[in-house]
């Protein structure tokens, strides 16, 4: 005989994963954890819920981010790595290309190409789809690099940064 579970499932308003936890809730909508509720909370707070309109459960789960160790981002403080990932900087603004795998849909998009609205010494930010990154226009006296990456994970994309990108970034410039 077959048990059939009558009970629905209750899934995340922010990333459609099934709530195991029910007891987090915010503005009458359910959240499978903290992460995913801070998110939405910040683009509730910013105006920005249209996101959710673009795609059913356009979210990036953050049952995995880290928000408390924000340390682990300290090594971007270190203007010599800076100089190594920044695409261009002049008195006043910095360009930096980002690799960000969890891009998967219009709604990443368009959440991304809306950093100004989170941050607004964000001066513009562009997806390139394919390539899975972002490029990414901020003025230098008012927002770090650190901020900036901060940024993007506390919305569900970390961007990908590894020592063997800032070291090939060296020789691809060094032998021009």
């Amino acid at each position: 005989m077959q048990v059939v579970n009558l009970k629905k499932q209750i899934r995340c308003y922010h990333c459609g994963e099934v709530c195991v936890n029910t007891d987090i809730i915010c503005n009458e909508k359910h959240f499978c954890c903290s992460g995913c509720r801070a998110v939405f909370e910040i683009l509730n707070e910013n105006n920005l819920c249209k996101y959710y309109s673009l795609d059913e459960n356009p979210g990036i789960s953050q049952k995995k981010t880290d928000r408390e160790q924000r340390s682990r981002f300290s090594y971007l403080d270190d203007e010599a790595i800076i100089s190594r990932l920044i695409n261009f900087s002049d008195s006043g603004t910095t360009t930096v290309n980002f690799s960000v795998p969890q891009i998967h849909c219009s709604s990443c998009i368009w959440l991304l190409e809306n950093l100004h609205k989170l941050n607004p010494a964000v001066l513009h930010s562009e997806v390139n789809f394919l390539q899975k990154s972002v490029n990414i226009k901020y003025e230098t006296k008012e927002v770090t690099l650190r901020e900036i990456v901060e940024l993007l994970t506390s919305i569900g994309y970390e961007p990908q940064i590894s020592l063997n990108d800032i070291e090939n970034k060296v020789k691809y410039r060094s032998s021009k």
